[in-house]
């Protein structure tokens, strides 16, 4: 294990056969060994609410839940380790480590989600998901189902998608050997829904809906020391707006036929990463901070059945990314992004 020196116990050598000296180096590295890795072992954690702590012995968290809202804060405390690492052998790609809260309707945001670890050295490998990771998403915008009979039809527009919570997440004293992400803090907005299509079958025009508008990322704020990132892309940090609802399809048999516009993409949020004491090895990519906005959603098609003519909705306009900050503390470091 790199990074790690083993001292096993010292005997008086002069006084015990060879067999026996092995017999106590083997005992010892296998007891390192444990402390080390945990397999797929659960963490020992107590649940309060929306708070969550793990200390102990550690091995994965997984925080999940569907259900909040934007006026409450989910927070996951990892602290006090008694064991000196752990090793992933899930078979899925979740993370060791997750926090990951969402909203249960159409269009409504999540609640804000805080990580603190604060820990002395700590160890995680995975060959699968990041060591580390959290997630607040906003939920989609709603779909209609298409309007469609004699007369003027018009579709129902798509639901704007729901925004982005704010994240902020403090960690100390991590270290972590990933292929993938080794810690991945983000905040995204939903998709708004698509445009419902809107259907004339005779003596009146079809609009199709407009497209939802996509839902703004959180602020996210990141302050990571005394740790040490192998492999992988290392720290990841984001807030990405959600993609506008693509319009819908206007159709009508012997009048015109409109499309809907595209949704306009929703906004990325701004993003603040402080470090300190960061150590990247191993092909490691170090820090990737990004805020970028949703794509605009595409217009629809307008068609009359009868002369395959009609107008195309225009399409939305993609978000702007936020502001993006990353400075570095450590003496003689680098200043700030």
């Amino acid at each position: 294990m790199s990074g790690f020196t083993f001292h096993f116990p010292y005997f008086p050598t002069h006084r015990i056969d060879p067999t026996a000296r092995l017999r106590l180096a083997t005992v010892s590295f296998l007891a390192l060994s444990s402390a080390l890795t945990a397999g797929s072992a659960w963490a020992d954690c107590s649940t309060d609410g929306l708070a969550k702590t793990c200390s102990g012995t550690l091995g994965v968290v997984n925080f999940t839940d569907a259900s909040t809202t934007s006026d409450e804060t989910a927070s996951l405390t990892i602290e006090n380790a008694t064991n000196l690492g752990f090793t992933n052998t899930q078979t899925n790609n979740n993370a060791i480590w997750m926090l990951n809260v969402g909203a249960p309707e159409y269009s409504q945001a999540p609640a804000g989600a805080v990580l603190d670890i604060d820990l002395d050295g700590f160890l995680l490998v995975t060959n699968r998901g990041p060591g580390a990771e959290v997630l607040s998403t906003g939920s989609v915008g709603q779909t209609h189902g298409k309007s469609k009979g004699s007369g003027k039809h018009e579709g129902k527009p798509g639901g704007a998608g729901g925004a982005g919570g704010q994240v902020t997440a403090t960690i100390a004293g991590l270290n972590v050997n990933a292929a993938a992400e080794a810690i991945l803090i983000s905040s995204s907005g939903a998709a708004g829904g698509d445009g419902a299509e809107g259907h004339s079958t005779g003596f009146g025009r079809g609009y199709g809906g407009d497209g939802g508008v996509g839902g703004d990322g959180g602020a996210v704020t990141v302050t990571l020391t005394d740790s040490a990132l192998s492999l992988g892309t290392g720290l990841v940090v984001e807030s990405t707006g959600g993609n506008g609802g693509d319009g819908g399809v206007g159709m009508a048999a012997d009048y015109s036929a409109h499309g809907g516009d595209g949704g306009n993409g929703g906004q990325g949020g701004d993003v603040i990463v402080q470090v300190a004491d960061l150590t990247s090895t191993n092909g490691n990519t170090g820090i990737v901070a990004v805020s970028h906005g949703g794509q605009g959603g595409e217009g629809g098609v307008g068609e009359n059945t009868l002369t395959s003519t009609g107008d195309g909705g225009a399409g939305g306009v993609g978000g702007a990314g936020g502001s993006v900050l990353v400075s570095n503390t450590t003496p003689g470091g680098t200043g700030t992004l």
